[in-house]
């Protein structure tokens, strides 16, 4: 301020501009305030649904470890469905559908598990762990339901990654099962010239070990499909 205005002119100056302008500051710093408040209580109210989806989910699990008696089925009958009604639009939903399906195809109840597992690929992206994962789950589904064409064409993805080995397993499993040899001996053959060991014996026994039995289970399949 001009240092020759005398402090009356000064104060009327800064009422003035308060006047003016004073209504705008309150308001922004309100605004302001009510932004902080609900960005930490949006944070904390997201924090603790992830909790609580995270508790669920690992009780889902320890429920699926037991043994299976009609209280424990229903009992994780009920916490799959709660993950999926509750989580909806979360990756514990879809967790929660693949649990559900696993629960189904071990009590029988094919059908049930077929639509969990639809409903996963309707809620996943195409190019991701868990869409693949309920395609080549679905298609061996209903490869056993007799829906051969069915189950042939879940497999048909634009993008099959690092999961193209077991695509071509499971549609020779499909070829076979339609007594078209030919096409099930190019899909077998496909699998075990895709199938890359990755790690040795030595660093990583238990993969190794694996991979050796799955290879060892198409050639077995390509044995029996050679003379067909």
């Amino acid at each position: 301020m001009d240092p020759y205005v005398s402090d009356e002119e000064r104060w009327e100056a800064v009422k003035r501009w308060w006047k003016e302008n004073g209504t705008t500051i309150v308001t922004g710093l309100l605004v302001g305030l009510l932004l902080i408040v609900g960005w930490r209580a949006w944070t904390g109210y997201r924090q603790d649904k992830i909790e609580n989806a995270t508790l669920r989910y690992e009780q889902l699990l320890l429920g699926l470890s037991q043994k299976r008696t009609k209280k424990n089925i229903k009992e994780v009958e009920k916490a799959s469905r709660s993950l999926i009604q509750d989580y909806l639009g979360s990756p514990y939903a879809v967790d929660g559908a693949l649990l559900l399906a696993k629960l189904k195809v071990e009590t029988g109840a094919l059908k049930e598990a077929i639509s969990q597992l639809r409903w996963v690929l309707k809620n996943t992206d195409e190019d991701s762990y868990k869409n693949h994962l309920a395609r080549l789950r679905l298609a061996r589904l209903l490869r056993d339901e007799g829906k051969l064409g069915e189950a042939l064409a879940t497999l048909k993805v634009d993008d099959q990654g690092t999961y193209a080995v077991y695509y071509q397993y499971v549609q020779g499993t499909i070829y076979e099962r339609q007594k078209k040899c030919e096409q099930a001996q190019a899909a077998y053959k496909g699998s075990i010239k895709g199938l890359v060991t990755t790690g040795s014996a030595k660093d990583r026994p238990d993969e190794w070990i694996n991979q050796q039995k799955f290879k060892q289970l198409i050639e077995h399949k390509l044995e029996n499909v050679t003379n067909c």
